[in-house]
C-alpha cells in the first residue's frame, strides 16, 4: 500500500472520532432541554450570579424608594408579631404625613383579627354583670376596638397596596384577591403561566378599600437562590398581580396590567406584561430576572419603632415609594439570592419595583434562549473539531483559551448592551472539555510518535543520539558540519555469501548483533 493513501486513512480515522466526541458531548448538552437538568441549571445559575456582580443591570434610581422594617427592635419596643391592625393604621398615617405616595406592605392580613373587647363584654352579658339597662354603649366599645375597621378607615383614601400569598394546594382559600387590576382574555389556548390552586387573600374590610392586591410569592431555582420574580399568576384561570407590579401600576396610576401574548401552534406565549406606557419583557411564566443592586440595605431602610418615635427626618419619605416589611430573622421572610443569603424578601420587591422604572435596562432571557444555546453549541463544537486537530499542543492550548473568552466576551457584551441573559456556563464547560480531549489526544499521539521514532532509529543509530534529536530537534541539520573525527572500518568475511543466504530480516538482526 503506498504511503499517501495510508495518511489519508488515518486523517479520515481521527476526523471521524473527533467528530463522534464531539457529536457526543454535544447531544448531552442539548439533553437539558429534553430532562431540565438541575445540575446545568445551578452551573448556569452560577454564571448569572457572577455577571449580575460584576455587571449591574441598572441606573441610578430616579425614585425615592423606601423600607420601612419591622425589625428585632420593633419587637421589642412596640410589640411582638402580630401587631394590633390599629399599629398599621397608625403607621401608615404617619408615613402618608411624612410625604409618601405609595405603600406596599409585603405583610398579609388573610384573616380578621379578634376584637379584644368581644370576649369581656360577652362574658359580662353571659354573668349578668353588664345588665341591657346599664348606659355603657357596648355598640360603641366594639367598634373602638375594631383594629381592622381602624385600618381600614385609614387606608381608605390613601395610594396602599396590601400583600397576597399563593398555594399550590387546592382548596387552602380564605380572603379576597383582585383580578380587576388585569385585563383578562378568554382563549381556549394553553399557556406556561404559573399556576395556583389555593392562596391566603386579604380580608373584605381591607380588601375593598385598598388601592390594591399582590402576591409575595417569591420564585426558587433548582439550587434554592431567588434569581426570578413573577410579575403575573394564575389562580382558578384568572391572572393576578404580583405585589411589585401592582405597587408600579398604583404608582403610574395605571387603570390595569396587560399581558402581551403571542399566540402560535396551539399554544399562546406571554411575552410580556404593559403596565401604563411601559412594556417589561417576560419569559413564558410571566418572570422576570431580578436585577440585584447590592447587598442588604442597599436601599434606605428605617426601623419601625423609629416612626412610631418620631425619629426620623421629615425628607426621608417625602414623594416616596415605601415598603413595609421584615428583617427579623423568626419570621421566615428570608431568602437566598444570588448577593446575599438571608435577604429580606420586603427588598426583592423594592428591586423589583425600581426595576419596573426601567424596563429598557432590565435584562431578560428571551423566549429562544434555548435555540440560541443550542446553535452556540454547535458552532463551538464544529470549530473545535475542524480548527484543534491540525495544531500542534501548545497552539492548540492557546487557540482553547482564546476560544473561550471570546465566548465570554460575547456573553458579557449581550449582557451589557443588548439586555440578553444567556448561559454562559454550559458553552464554557463544553469548549473546554472539547478543548482538552483535543489536547489530551494531542500529547499522547506526540508521545506515541516520539516512541516510534525512536524505537525504529535505535536499530541504527546510537541511542544516545536518538534522545538529543528528539530533545533538540532543531539541532538537526542537513547541511554538514566540519569535525575531526577518528573512523575505524571493518570488513565482515564473506559477507555477500552470507546476506544471500538469509532473508531481510534476519540479516537486519544478524547485523544488529555484530554491531
Amino acid at each position: 500500500m503506498s504511503i499517501f493513501p495510508k495518511i489519508a486513512y488515518r486523517l479520515t480515522k481521527n476526523m471521524a472520532g473527533s467528530i463522534a466526541i464531539s457529536a457526543f458531548v454535544v447531544f448531552v448538552f442539548l439533553l437539558q432541554f429534553v430532562f431540565n437538568s438541575e445540575t446545568l441549571e445551578r452551573l448556569d445559575g452560577i454564571g448569572y450570579d457572577a455577571k449580575l456582580t460584576l455587571l449591574s443591570p441598572l441606573p441610578e434610581s430616579v425614585v425615592n424608594i423606601q423600607i420601612v422594617d419591622i425589625d428585632e427592635r420593633s419587637l421589642f419596643e412596640i410589640e411582638r408579631m402580630p401587631w394590633r391592625r390599629d399599629l398599621y393604621a397608625e403607621l401608615t398615617q404617619k408615613l402618608t404625613d411624612m410625604g409618601a405616595i405609595v405603600i406596599a406592605f409585603d405583610i398579609l392580613f388573610s384573616e380578621p383579627q379578634v376584637n379584644p373587647a368581644a370576649p369581656v363584654i360577652n362574658n359580662l352579658q353571659e354573668t349578668q354583670a353588664l345588665s341591657k339597662s346599664s348606659t355603657v354603649n357596648v355598640t360603641e366599645i366594639l367598634e373602638q376596638f375594631d383594629y381592622d375597621a381602624t385600618f381600614a378607615r385609614t387606608i381608605t383614601d390613601k395610594e396602599v397596596v396590601l400583600g397576597t400569598l399563593l398555594h399550590r394546594q387546592a382548596g387552602l382559600k380564605k380572603g379576597q384577591l383582585k383580578d380587576q387590576a388585569v385585563v383578562q382574555s378568554v382563549s381556549s389556548l394553553t399557556d406556561k403561566v404559573t399556576q395556583y390552586q389555593g392562596y391566603a387573600g386579604v380580608i373584605d374590610k381591607l380588601a375593598t378599600k385598598s388601592q390594591g392586591l399582590g402576591f409575595m410569592n417569591s420564585v426558587e431555582d433548582a439550587d434554592g437562590f431567588v434569581r426570578r420574580s413573577a410579575l403575573v399568576a394564575k389562580v382558578d384561570g384568572k391572572l393576578y398581580p404580583s405585589l411589585a407590579a401592582e405597587a408600579f401600576r398604583v404608582y403610574s396610576l395605571a387603570d390595569k396590567l396587560e399581558p402581551v401574548w403571542q399566540e402560535q401552534a396551539n399554544q399562546r406565549f406571554l411575552e410580556g406584561v404593559k403596565i401604563g406606557n411601559s412594556l417589561i419583557d417576560t419569559d413564558n411564566q410571566g418572570r422576570i430576572l431580578v436585577p440585584f443592586k447590592g447587598p442588604v440595605k442597599t436601599y434606605p431602610y428605617t426601623s419601625a419603632a423609629d416612626i412610631f418615635s418620631d425619629k426620623v427626618a421629615l425628607n426621608k419619605f417625602d414623594q416616596a415609594v415605601v415598603f413595609v416589611g421584615t428583617s427579623a430573622s423568626g419570621l421566615a421572610d428570608l431568602r437566598v439570592t444570588p448577593v446575599t443569603v438571608n435577604f429580606p424578601g420586603v427588598e426583592i420587591h423594592a428591586t423589583v419595583f425600581e426595576s419596573l422604572m426601567s424596563p429598557g435596562a432590565l435584562v431578560y432571557k428571551p423566549d429562544w434562549w434555548q435555540g440560541a444555546l443550542a446553535l452556540q453549541l454547535v458552532l463551538i463544537a464544529l470549530v473545535v473539531v475542524s480548527v484543534l486537530p491540525r495544531l500542534g499542543p501548545v497552539v492548540m492550548t492557546l487557540a482553547a483559551g482564546i476560544m473561550m473568552t471570546l465566548v465570554v466576551a460575547a456573553n458579557l457584551a449581550l449582557w451589557r448592551f443588548q439586555s440578553i441573559e444567556l448561559p454562559i456556563v454550559s458553552p464554557l464547560l463544553l469548549a473546554f472539555v472539547l478543548s482538552a480531549y483535543f489536547i489530551i489526544l494531542g500529547f499522547f499521539s506526540e508521545s506515541r510518535r516520539r516512541i516510534q521514532v525512536k524505537a525504529i532509529f535505535d536499530q541504527y543509530v546510537p541511542p544516545a543520539h536518538i534522545e538529543r534529536l528528539l530533545d533538540t530537534p532543531e539541532a538537526l541539520s542537513l547541511d554538514g558540519e566540519k569535525k575531526e573525527l577518528s573512523v575505524m572500518f571493518s570488513d565482515i568475511r564473506s559477507f555477500t555469501t552470507i546476506s544471500e543466504s538469509m532473508t531481510a530480516h534476519e540479516l537486519k538482526k544478524w547485523l544488529n548483533q555484530f554491531f
